[in-house]
């Protein structure tokens, strides 16, 4: 980088950096440890530590890797991206106080939402959850587009930093969605770990892109022990829906989790007849449209997918409709497709029609 002469490249996440014999008190306390995931001023991530204890300590960066995971370590669980910087910081030392100083360059590291005029290093210790050292406030300017933020901390393990007095969220292990007894939808998730968690929504929807509330569940605050959450969609979408989960802080602050999808089928009674049919014969059709509550769309279609019958069938609370399809002798020989689907275009069944 070009504010400082010597470095060193982490090459991989495996990388260590160790300075021994760091002092105490007013003698030479202070290590610097001046790294770079490569040689750009991007992927600057100098980490200094002061030692605080009242003996000599060793200091080890054992690991800087370019992402946050909520269970602090490398590899698996949720990668948190958003009011953080994009570095995790693994320091190892039996140093019972210290002060770290972490860098990053705030051009390419800093996630949406990230308030660098008031931010705060967040501590993983053993067994988690990630928490806050103190204290919060603006980000020091070290030079262009660097920065640093320093905390003053009793442990070591992974350090990050986020938005002040907002710990980094839950870690969630799972999320699932299952049909049960083509009734209802049974919505699982599991968490590791919860920092500041007011609750979850359960949101729904039918295309996946477009999703509203289902549910709201309290969560369980701040633990580091494993919490299990179920609920029920008593009422689910017809054919293939989607689920996501959205966690809440106490102070407004939102993440959302990849979506899940199940496809629910519900017992449609759906006759067509007599198939095979003469051209002549009138063609019936029996549907149970209690199960659509916005009508069923019946559409004739030959082989080559041209539409040459379509009719809407209004909701009947007796259950089975009766009705003649093509009153008017459209159908000429030939192999066709009936369709039923509701009117927002989701499909219920389907059968081959042969008109001899």
């Amino acid at each position: 980088p070009d504010f400082t002469s010597t470095y060193v490249i982490f090459t991989s996440e495996s990388s260590t950096f160790t300075v021994n014999g760091v002092g105490s008190g007013a003698s030479v306390n202070l290590c610097l440890f001046p790294i770079g995931l490569t040689s750009s001023n991007a992927d600057f991530c100098e980490v200094d530590i002061t030692n605080l204890d009242n003996t000599s300590q060793t200091f080890t960066v054992s690991d800087v890797f370019h992402y946050v995971n909520l269970t602090g370590t490398s590899i698996g669980g949720t990668v948190w991206n958003q009011f953080d910087v994009d570095l995790t910081y693994v320091i190892t030392s039996g140093s019972s106080s210290a002060i770290v100083k972490l860098y990053w360059d705030s051009s390419t590291k800093e996630n949406a939402g990230f308030t660098r005029t008031a931010c705060q290093v967040n501590h993983y210790p053993t067994g988690g959850p990630w928490t806050l050292i103190p204290s919060a406030g603006a980000a020091t300017p070290v030079s262009g587009t660097i920065f640093s933020k320093t905390g003053t901390t009793t442990g070591f393990s992974p350090f990050a930093i986020s938005n002040g007095g907002s710990a980094l969220p839950i870690e969630l292990l799972s999320f699932t969605a299952v049909p049960v007894n083509n009734s209802y939808t049974d919505l699982k998730w599991l968490t590791a770990t919860e920092t500041n968690n007011d609750y979850f929504t359960v949101e729904r929807s039918q295309d996946g892109i477009s999703f509203y509330e289902l549910l709201r569940v309290t969560g369980k605050g701040t633990t580091s022990s494993v919490s299990d959450y179920q609920v029920s969609d008593t009422d689910p979408l017809e054919g293939e829906s989607y689920y996501r989960l959205k966690q809440t802080d106490y102070d407004g602050k939102y993440v959302y989790y990849n979506p899940v999808s199940v496809t629910f089928t519900k017992d449609t009674k759906f006759i067509v007849f007599p198939n095979p049919s003469s051209s002549s014969d009138y063609i019936y059709c029996t549907i149970d449209t209690s199960l659509n509550k916005e009508g069923t769309l019946i559409v004739v279609s030959d082989i080559t997918g041209r539409e040459v019958y379509s009719k809407v069938i209004a909701e009947s609370r007796s259950g089975s409709t009766l009705f003649v399809i093509d009153p008017s002798d459209k159908l000429k020989a030939g192999i066709y497709i009936v369709t039923a689907s509701s009117n927002s275009g989701i499909v219920r069944c389907k059968q081959k029609l042969i008109v001899r």
